[in-house]
């Protein structure tokens, strides 16, 4: 890895934790969906394209909230970055 991508990698992990560090110390006032957004803008996490229309394996998230109908129009799914895939032990 050269030193480009690992400045990029940390500029995206400092963007992440300015988003989601915004309102301190009112951390209360963050819900999943705010830190999800923020992880999507710093590019941790990837919004899958085309949306899924079927489950995408055992451990779908997406399986346990989204209805029949919500399957027929697709899921919001999303995935970690790949170079965040990699970073896990």
């Amino acid at each position: 890895m050269n030193a480009k991508t690992i400045a990029a990698q940390h500029a995206a992990l400092i963007q992440f934790a300015r988003a989601v560090f915004v309102d301190w110390p009112n951390v209360a006032l963050i819900d999943a969906l705010d830190i999800q957004d923020a992880a999507v803008e710093a590019g941790l996490l990837q919004l899958v394209s085309p949306a899924p229309t079927i489950r995408c394996g055992e451990s779908c998230e997406c399986a346990e909230y989204l209805s029949p109908a919500g399957w027929a129009i697709g899921a919001r799914c999303y995935r970690l970055a790949e170079w965040m895939r990699e970073a896990q032990p």
